[in-house]
């Protein structure tokens, strides 16, 4: 990526004032995939081996980029946001009793990410990014392998609890290495752009800050 092509590398420094130059951004071709959870299902089911998970065409796109930083999203129908939103406040409330009552080093524990503590309503459920191991951080957040400490959506657990699971679309933006740290800029970018219903930048907190 130099910065002739990708004028937005330029204006990282006072991003706050330069929300627009997201619209400038030229990220290469994204890696895209509306989530098939039979495959989701039969990864689990075999356990998320490297051959295994490789096998698939868009998990396969992932781990050969993997050594690369990367921004990702998840999107949804906003027609969905109070169904996933009251999934993920049960989820939340659970994870945060078990950790209480055990803690993050039980392999039951799930750390769920932010929920903000209202609701609202968007076409972007998550925003993410990472310096490399984009293959590991995708797993987290479809359920396949726990986090630990690192807070994530897992899911494969969370859907099964609505009547009519939500279609849901993952896309997954590569970088090159030399603009690597770039990366929390270019995630707060995405995340004031697309306002994301769960995370620390979601669309409840941004607007709290935008109001203050």
């Amino acid at each position: 990526m130099n910065p002739d092509k990708y004028p937005f590398a330029q204006h990282v420094k006072n991003v706050t004032r330069q929300l627009s130059a997201l619209e400038k951004l030229e990220l290469p071709q994204p890696l895209k995939w509306t989530i098939d959870w039979k495959i989701v299902k039969n990864i689990a089911e075999q356990g998320n081996g490297k051959a295994i998970f490789s096998s698939y065409p868009f998990f396969k796109g992932l781990s050969q980029q993997d050594s690369f930083p990367a921004i990702y999203h998840f999107s949804i129908e906003r027609s969905t946001c109070p169904a996933l939103y009251g999934a993920f406040r049960i989820a939340k409330d659970e994870s945060s009793e078990y950790r209480r009552n055990k803690n993050i080093k039980d392999p039951g524990f799930r750390n769920i990410c932010h929920v903000p503590k209202y609701l609202g309503t968007t076409k972007c459920l998550y925003v993410g990014s990472v310096k490399k191991n984009v293959a590991s951080r995708i797993q987290q957040h479809l359920g396949l392998i726990n986090t630990g400490r690192t807070g994530a959506m897992y899911l494969r657990h969370i859907l099964p609890l609505l009547t009519a699971p939500p279609t849901t679309k993952i896309t997954v933006y590569f970088f090159d290495k030399p603009y690597v740290h770039l990366t929390e800029h270019m995630e707060y970018v995405f995340q004031t752009s697309l306002r994301p219903l769960l995370g620390k930048r979601s669309l409840n907190e941004v607007e709290l800050d935008h109001n203050e």
